[in-house]
């Protein structure tokens, strides 16, 4: 019966230049913003503002329900706390 092969050594890790890699993703990003507002003869910018207003919109409800619905349940929390409290205690 053959032996298994032996595990190969792991390379060392590269280290990793992010900053080359971000600077070319905005980079293409905006080229490929600008080609498609050139294809869509000017009207990809409504779209892209009531996009996000929309997302504006979406976003502080989602804040303040948020907000609220935490201090509800906190309140909630704290009250079932102290009625079992003195419960405890006896």
């Amino acid at each position: 019966m053959p032996e298994p092969p032996s595990r190969p050594t792991p390379a060392e890790p590269r280290p990793r230049g992010g900053w080359l890699s971000i600077i070319l993703t905005i980079v293409f990003l905006g080229i490929g913003g600008v080609v498609l507002f050139v294809l869509s003869l000017g009207q990809l910018l409504p779209v892209l503002v009531i996009g996000a207003l929309i997302f504006l919109v979406t976003g502080f409800h989602y804040l303040v329900w948020g907000w609220w619905l935490g201090k509800m349940i906190q309140q909630e929390a704290e009250s079932e706390d102290a009625e079992q409290a003195p419960r405890s205690q006896e």
